[in-house]
């Protein structure tokens, strides 16, 4: 779980710092010469202007990425019954028999998909770690993590009662 978060943590936050970093006046060897790509040397009115939409767009897609990662697999689910029914349509004539031969198969394909509360977890903690960490430089990060949190509270609430096994 603290895996999951410290790597989604590096790859939406710290990672786009550091690209867009220049270390050519470090007081370390290893940093001046393998990360000078970078354009921005201190945090200055050039980097909010170039980083902070960055963050700001990376944090709105996390918000919103419950919703997309619930219908993604609701479809998926949908189209696998379809498929196990034999391509029935809605409108024609009622079909109840299903391919699967165990009652096992019938479960995994009819059943909603198990409970991983280590990713929700860590989305949680990288929202909020995200917001405090970048907060104070851009203030939008706090009701964009408010919103983010809202909607994984929604999400997360729906699909226990409703959708998980």
């Amino acid at each position: 779980m603290i895996t999951t978060f410290l790597l989604t943590l590096f790859d939406s936050a710290i990672l786009i710092v550091f690209l867009n970093w220049n270390f050519s006046d470090s007081e370390f060897e290893f940093l001046r010469e393998n990360l000078t790509s970078g354009n921005q040397v201190d945090w200055g009115t050039e980097w909010y202007e170039k980083v902070g939409p960055i963050i700001l767009q990376t944090m709105l897609m996390q918000a919103f990425s419950p919703f997309i990662e619930f219908f993604t697999a609701y479809a998926t689910k949908r189209l696998l019954i379809w498929v196990d029914k034999g391509f029935y349509m809605p409108w024609g004539e009622k079909v109840t028999t299903s391919k699967k031969n165990t009652v096992e198969g019938y479960f995994e394909l009819y059943g909603g998909p198990e409970y991983e509360f280590q990713f929700e977890y860590s989305s949680i903690i990288m929202s909020v770690s995200t917001a405090l960490l970048f907060g104070p430089c851009f203030p939008l990060l706090y009701p964009i993590s408010l919103v983010h949190l809202i909607i994984l509270y929604t999400m997360e609430r729906l699909t226990l009662f409703y959708w998980v096994r």
